[in-house]
């Protein structure tokens, strides 16, 4: 969700913190349970209002996570403060572009079956 937010034009900060408000709005209603993702989010968002710098509090939540692809999600955020977020978004486009490589194939072989078929159809049926 992050990533569409950024690819839209929002802020990695922006995006971080409407996904914590959702998330403690919908974790109130009962909808979802405890998600450490978010639970991460949320503390690198409280970091950042509480006057931590965006960098600090990013590199923060990278050293608190436990796993590898949080701290990953952490140096991608440091590095785009520092690059720009036109690095990030087309690294991640140019992954997603490649595996819909293969269904857009399909889709394309569906659609030559649905044209050919029928024009094979049609001359059989004229030759008879």
């Amino acid at each position: 969700m992050l990533f569409l937010y950024v690819q839209s034009g929002i802020g990695p900060k922006s995006a971080m913190q409407r996904l914590a408000k959702d998330y403690i709005y919908r974790k109130n209603l009962g909808q979802v349970g405890t998600r450490p993702g978010y639970e991460l989010m949320i503390r690198c968002v409280r970091e950042m209002e509480s006057g931590v710098g965006e960098g600090l509090a990013y590199e923060n939540m990278g050293r608190y996570a436990g796993e590898q692809h949080f701290r990953k999600l952490s140096l991608l955020l440091v590095q785009n403060l520092k690059k720009g977020n036109g690095d990030l978004i087309r690294g991640d486009g140019e992954k997603i572009s490649t595996k819909l490589l293969l269904p857009m194939m399909m889709l394309l072989g569906v659609v030559l079956v649905v044209l050919i078929f029928p024009a094979i159809h049609g001359m059989q049926a004229n030759a008879f």
